[in-house]
């Protein structure tokens, strides 16, 4: 079969597997288009007080919250919403976690977000959710010329690339042939030293995509190892995602190596997909499925706080991101685009045999255990010397065996550094926990 054949063919396939998300993304593609309309803020108030009566009335949580501050039926107002309804923060979504249970419904499924404190939060969501989320990616994709049969090359993590046994080897059998029906090549983003970059980029120049997406981390080590080998790669685009760059000129050198516009997605497991790099420049916020507002401004940026406006089995309301944004622009308090995200840069971890090893890795491995509530590497002259774990209990000898195991597959030193337990992991004097400290 030809190649312009076998696209074709490729493309009927994913129209075929993804006709929902593809459907939305053209829906909804006229409302970015052009600026927002000035009716904008209005369907978003319409937006937000449909999923405040649903809340009341089916998540406790929001039952005592409305009883509590005696907060209204409806908002008035975005101006109202803004002044009555309190912030949402990880940890009341961590400390409350059963006060968010609904009663059956639409069937969901857990995630937990990456822990970029070490400190993981498992969220519930319906599966409408991720087509949500999907069609904002497709619709971004839209804009920078990609089209349903091209082929994409995906640098990620996923805690199923850790497991074993029967369900674990069935599980990737079935998310390699989904893969390949829909043109992805899938690469694991965990393990990131110069050996396994070169593996990787062996594999990315033999399959030959039209783009690239990934953690920002992994793509910028990437394009750095191909530029130190004198190589290029040309692209359609390249999407980076889950973090900012670990260096200034991170996104330039993607760009450079892959010769392609670089274009991020700005979001979280538990917000979803809320804006996206646009080709005139700066970020749309995805108005249609988000209010996103600015607090009150730090020197650096504003901070931010997120709305969801569709159904979501945890419906979020003024959720506080934990990023900066700047150069925010919109109307009536809701942002409609913005500059530049000021958000966490999570640095991959280096050992001192040479291996880098991406966070991630570590957030995935332990998230799976629920004796875990927390977790920081303790460094000592740049290196990690120590893994604690805040614990709820002792963990079990199969359950740290099995930790080991789990962390001897991402690589790195990480299965021989010391295994830690503790009631609970140091803290920055602003009250936070990073994940890495140094002695």
């Amino acid at each position: 079969m030809r190649r312009n054949e076998l696209k074709s063919f490729r493309a009927a396939l994913f129209r075929a597997f993804k006709a929902r998300p593809l459907e939305a993304s053209r829906r909804r593609a006229p409302l970015y288009a052009g600026p927002p309309e000035t009716s904008t803020p209005a369907a978003q108030l319409d937006a937000i007080n449909a999923a405040w009566r649903e809340a009341r009335l089916n998540i406790p949580y929001y039952k005592t919250l409305q009883a509590g501050l005696l907060l209204p039926d409806a908002f008035r107002s975005l101006d109202e919403y803004r002044e009555k309804m309190p912030l949402l923060t990880k940890e009341i979504l961590r400390k409350k976690r059963k006060l968010f249970n609904r009663p059956g419904g639409e069937k969901s499924f857990t995630a937990a977000t990456s822990g970029s404190t070490g400190e993981p939060v498992r969220i519930r969501f319906w599966k409408s959710e991720a087509g949500v989320n999907a069609s904002s990616s497709l619709l971004a994709r839209r804009w920078f010329g990609i089209v349903p049969g091209d082929r994409l090359f995906l640098v990620w993590g996923n805690p199923r690339l850790l497991r074993s046994g029967p369900a674990a080897r069935a599980a990737d059998l079935k998310r390699r042939a989904a893969d390949r029906i829909l043109g992805y090549h899938r690469e694991n983003a965990f393990l990131l030293d110069d050996r396994s970059l070169d593996g990787i980029l062996d594999r990315l120049l033999r399959f030959q995509p039209d783009y690239l997406a990934g953690y920002s981390a992994a793509l910028y080590l990437m394009a750095r190892r191909l530029l130190e080998l004198g190589a290029r790669a040309p692209l359609k685009a390249a999407f980076p995602t889950a973090e900012t760059f670990p260096v200034a000129n991170g996104a330039d050198a993607v760009a450079d190596a892959f010769q392609c516009p670089v274009a991020m997605e700005y979001g979280s497991v538990e917000a979803g997909v809320i804006a996206h790099e646009h080709p005139s420049g700066g970020y749309r916020v995805f108005h249609d499925t988000h209010f996103l507002e600015t607090l009150e401004g730090e020197p650096a940026g504003s901070p931010v706080a997120v709305t969801k406006l569709y159904p979501a089995y945890i419906p979020m309301f003024r959720y506080l991101v934990g990023d900066l944004i700047t150069g925010e622009e919109g109307s009536d308090g809701s942002v409609f685009r913005f500059e530049r995200v000021l958000g966490r840069s999570r640095d991959v971890i280096e050992f001192a045999d040479g291996s880098r090893v991406h966070p991630g890795a570590v957030s995935q491995v332990l998230r799976e255990f629920p004796s875990i509530l927390q977790f920081q590497l303790e460094s000592g002259d740049g290196r990690p010397k120590a893994m604690k774990v805040a614990v709820k209990e002792p963990l079990k000898r199969e359950e740290r065996d099995e930790i080991r195991r789990r962390l001897e597959r991402v690589g790195g030193e990480l299965a021989s550094i010391p295994l830690v337990e503790v009631k609970a992991v140091e803290k920055t004097a602003a009250g936070k926990s990073p994940w890495l400290i140094e002695e």
